[in-house]
C-alpha cells in the first residue's frame, strides 16, 4: 500500500478514508515499497505473506518474516519497507485496516476488551491469523455488502486468535522496551562463544540492526560489536589464567575464528600479546604445567611485538 506525500496532509496524517462510514473497514495487498512516514485513526493489522519487511513505528524499526503480524494503534506514525538486503526478492504484505467504531461503542464489551487489551505490537507466527487476514481481504473485494456479516465476524475471529497468542511468541524487545540492552548483553554472555552478527541479533530481537545498535550505545556507551569483542577478551584472559590449554585453542572456544585479528585486537586491549599475559598473570597449577618462567619474561613491550 503505496503512499506519497501528496495523500498525507502537513502533519502526516492520511486524507483517504478506509471502507465506507457505514462499515469502515478496508483490506489492502502490496508488493510496493517507500511509502512515506503516515498515521491515520483506523487501527491497523500488518500481514508479511512472502519476504522480509522492516516496519517503522513510532521511531521503532521492526523487522517481519513470513507469517508475522504488526499491530499498528490509531493515530500512531508507520512507515513499510522490503528489507532493502532483500530488495527484488519478492516481499509483499496484507493489510488490513479498520476503524474502532465497527468492533462497536464505548458501551460495548467487545469494544472495552480491546482497547484495554490491544495486541501487542509485534506477532509471530500467530496460527490462524494469515488466513483469516486473507479471507478478509477476498471477501471485502467482492464488493458485496451480503458479505459484510461474514467479514466483521472473521474480524472478531481474527482479534481472538491473536488475543490467544501464547506470550512466548513475542519478542522480547516488545515485552520491554528499556530492558533491551540488557538482554542483548544476556544474549552476548550466554553465546558469546558461537558466530554473533548485528543480523542475527536483529532476528532474534524481531529489530533493526539500527535500532538494535542506537538504543545499545545509548545504554552501554560502546557498540554491541565493541562490546561483544571486550567480552570474549575478558574470557579469554580468563582461560589464559586458569587453563594450560593451547592459546588457540582458548581463542577459539571463545568465538574467535581469526587467530590473526585475535591476535591484534588481544594486543590492542591488553598491551601484551596472549603468551606474555599467561605468563604474568597465570596460576601456579598453569604456570607449573606449561613450565612458565616469569623471570625469563621481557618486559618491555615494543610494536615489533604484535603478530
Amino acid at each position: 500500500m503505496y503512499i506519497n506525500r501528496n495523500e498525507t496532509t502537513a502533519e502526516g496524517v492520511e486524507k483517504k478514508r478506509h471502507g465506507k462510514p457505514e462499515f469502515p473497514i478496508a483490506a489492502y495487498y502490496s508488493d510496493t515499497f517507500g511509502s512515506v512516514y503516515h498515521h491515520h485513526p483506523e487501527y491497523e493489522f500488518v500481514y508479511v505473506s512472502r519476504g522480509r519487511l522492516t516496519v517503522t513505528v513510532n521511531g521503532d524499526t521492526f523487522v517481519m518474516h513470513d507469517g508475522d503480524i504488526i499491530f499498528i494503534d490509531s493515530d500512531t506514525p508507520h512507515y513499510i519497507d522490503s528489507d532493502r538486503t532483500l530488495r527484488g526478492s519478492g516481499s509483499c504484505y496484507f493489510a488490513i485496516v479498520f476503524h474502532p467504531d465497527i468492533i462497536g461503542r464505548d458501551n460495548d464489551y467487545c469494544y472495552s476488551f480491546f482497547t484495554q487489551n490491544k495486541p501487542q505490537l509485534h506477532i509471530c507466527n500467530a496460527n490462524g491469523a494469515g488466513k483469516l487476514i486473507y479471507r478478509i481481504y477476498e471477501l471485502i473485494h467482492q464488493c458485496n455488502e451480503k458479505y459484510n456479516f461474514r467479514i466483521k465476524s472473521l474480524l472478531f475471529e481474527l482479534l481472538g486468535v491473536i488475543a490467544a497468542v501464547e506470550e512466548g511468541t513475542v519478542p522480547p524487545r516488545v515485552q520491554n522496551r528499556e530492558l533491551l540492552p540488557q538482554q542483548i548483553v544476556e544474549f552476548i554472555h550466554e553465546h558469546y562463544s558461537e558466530k554473533i552478527t548485528i543480523d542475527m541479533l536483529s532476528e532474534h530481537f524481531g529489530l533493526s540492526g539500527n535500532s538494535l545498535s542506537r538504543a545499545f550505545k545509548k545504554a552501554e556507551g560502546c557498540s554491541i560489536i565493541s562490546f561483544l569483542n571486550s567480552y570474549r577478551i575478558q574470557c579469554v584472559c580468563s582461560g589464559l589464567i586458569h587453563t594450560p590449554q593451547p592459546i588457540a585453542n582458548i581463542a577459539q572456544s571463545c568465538g574467535f575464528t581469526n587467530i590473526s585479528n585475535f591476535n591484534r585486537l588481544f594486543f590492542k586491549t591488553m598491551g601484551r600479546i596472549p603468551s606474555e599475559y599467561r605468563i604474568l598473570y597465570c596460576d601456579d597449577k598453569v604456570r607449573t604445567a606449561l613450565k612458565l618462567d616469569r623471570d625469563k619474561l621481557d618486559y618491555k613491550i615494543f610494536p615489533e611485538n604484535m603478530p
